[in-house]
């Protein structure tokens, strides 16, 4: 019980931090949403998109507020995750975020901002 608590705390706490970062086109009705070290190359990769970018630098307690505002007037979400099976997809999917493209690398290599530029062109292009 004393453990809920502090985690009630904790997320009035989150509430109040920073937990979202937004880059590159704000009013963008795409977004790249990742998390971790993706954020550069994500973050390059929205800039030469003309995209938004929402980096979660929070993960538990789930900023929710904070990642639905910055989703608002996004129609298309692209996940990018260094991962095979897409964790974070799954965990926004829990918060009943849709997550409309996955680009998803599990080689034990970073992305570089051009593979993701060139990843997204063409899933944009099936959009």
């Amino acid at each position: 019980e004393k453990r809920l608590r502090k985690f009630e705390e904790m997320k009035k706490e989150v509430d109040k931090l920073p937990a979202v970062n937004i880059f590159g086109e704000k009013k963008s009705k795409k977004a790249i949403i990742c998390w971790g070290s993706t954020k550069g190359p994500a973050k390059e990769a929205a800039e030469k998109l003309k995209i938004k970018m929402i980096q979660i630098i929070v993960l538990e307690p789930f900023p929710e507020k904070q990642i639905k505002k910055a989703l608002k007037g996004v129609k298309e979400v692209i996940l990018v995750e260094t991962n095979g099976l897409g964790q974070l997809g799954k965990i926004l999917n829990c918060w009943k975020i849709k997550v409309d493209k996955k680009i998803l690398k599990y080689n034990g290599r970073p992305f570089t901002s051009e593979e993701i530029v060139e990843k997204i062109s063409k899933k944009i292009a099936r959009i």
